[in-house]
């Protein structure tokens, strides 16, 4: 039987690998920073960088994108 322990571990670690394969961040931030409402709306967003070749051709565009508040 794995632990809770274990499970998180090894979803950590997994998470880690996606990541690092796709040179990708994961940012949480607080969409109304500075208002009343700050704290109330978290959204959490993925960047992955951009490619470039030798001769500063764009291989991948930088992409950024919502995870939205469910992942199926």
């Amino acid at each position: 039987m794995q632990t809770k322990e274990d499970v998180e571990a090894q979803f950590r670690k997994e998470l880690s690998d996606l990541l690092k394969k796709w040179n990708a961040d994961v940012v949480v931030a607080d969409h109304y920073r500075g208002y009343s409402e700050c704290g109330q709306e978290l959204r959490t967003e993925v960047d992955i960088p951009a490619i470039y070749n030798k001769n500063n051709e764009t291989v991948r565009e930088y992409t950024n994108f919502d995870l939205g508040c469910y992942l199926d």
